[in-house]
């Protein structure tokens, strides 16, 4: 599979830099022919342009999304069997947000959900996907918009926790933001950590539902955070785990200028994987 998509896309790129080339040996031509005909001059950039439109952009975009494709689908096959990377949602927006752990407009469409993936990690059929969440807000006379963006993992346990239980790190969201988040759900329930790693946690929990995951899930936790470069935010619903990496995304500008190689491509987008797996295993202990 590896060297299929390494392949597909050295071939994908030497058609593109060969449009390119033509695209420029088109320009060049328009130059030198305007001290000579500027009829012919225009004729000339107006066949490149068509050319540019019909034929250079699409097998550009053709190329970015190949290798946008072949980035996230050998990410997944580091971490996940049977693992698929596709550019539709694998997630809904009802599922982001009954988790509660982002503020949103509460509308259809107020949650974008852009390209994702799926696979097997223990056994659990794991989602995954890019989200953007939008959330409007009043503060001195006007409206704002707030937008948070991230990398959104959920994966099903295999009993039910009993967990009604989220933790949001700091920055997150605006604080504007957080007071109506707070507001939207009154039945979430601020806890405190006697624990440095997370004072600056807003931590929230329904009244009636257990204060703290075990020991052993804290750890997990910890340690998903302390490897992590994103700000993690973390839902642990009954029998669904929700991990919202924030500012990581699946996609990713490509520069279609630098010819693919394995180095490129075999970077891990989602070294987190690995960590939360790992919590899953946790929570279904306890």
């Amino acid at each position: 599979m590896e060297q299929n998509l390494i392949s597909s896309l050295r071939t994908q790129f030497k058609q593109l830099r060969t449009l390119f080339l033509l695209y420029l040996l088109a320009a060049v031509l328009a130059l030198v022919l305007f001290f000579w005909n500027q009829v012919a001059t225009l004729v000339v950039l107006g066949t490149s342009l068509l050319y540019h439109f019909l034929l250079v952009r699409p097998r550009s975009r053709s190329y970015e999304a190949a290798y946008v494709h072949a980035c996230v689908q050998l990410t997944l096959e580091r971490h996940l069997t049977q693992a698929h990377h596709t550019a539709e949602p694998t997630l809904t927006e009802d599922e982001l947000r009954a988790a509660r752990l982002i503020a949103d407009n509460c509308g259809p469409g107020s949650i974008l959900l852009r390209e994702g993936g799926a696979g097997l990690g223990n056994g659990r059929e794991i989602r995954l996907g890019d989200a953007t969440f939008a959330h409007s807000f009043p503060m001195d006379g006007k409206t704002h918009h707030e937008f948070v963006t991230g990398c959104w993992i959920r994966v099903p346990l295999t009993r039910d926790t009993g967990l009604d239980w989220r933790s949001l790190p700091p920055q997150v969201m605006l604080p504007a933001s957080r007071v109506r988040f707070r507001e939207a759900y009154p039945d979430l329930e601020g806890l405190a950590l006697d624990n440095p790693l997370w004072k600056d946690c807003l931590i929230l929990r329904p009244a009636g539902t257990p204060d703290l995951p075990a020991p052993g899930v804290l750890r997990a936790l910890e340690a998903l955070r302390k490897h992590s470069t994103a700000r993690v935010a973390v839902c642990v619903q009954g029998n669904i785990l929700h991990v919202f990496l924030v500012n990581r995304t699946l996609g990713q500008k490509v520069n279609i200028r630098l010819a693919p190689s394995s180095q490129q491509l075999e970077r891990d987008l989602l070294p987190e994987l690995k960590d939360i797996l790992s919590l899953a295993d946790r929570l279904e202990q306890c």
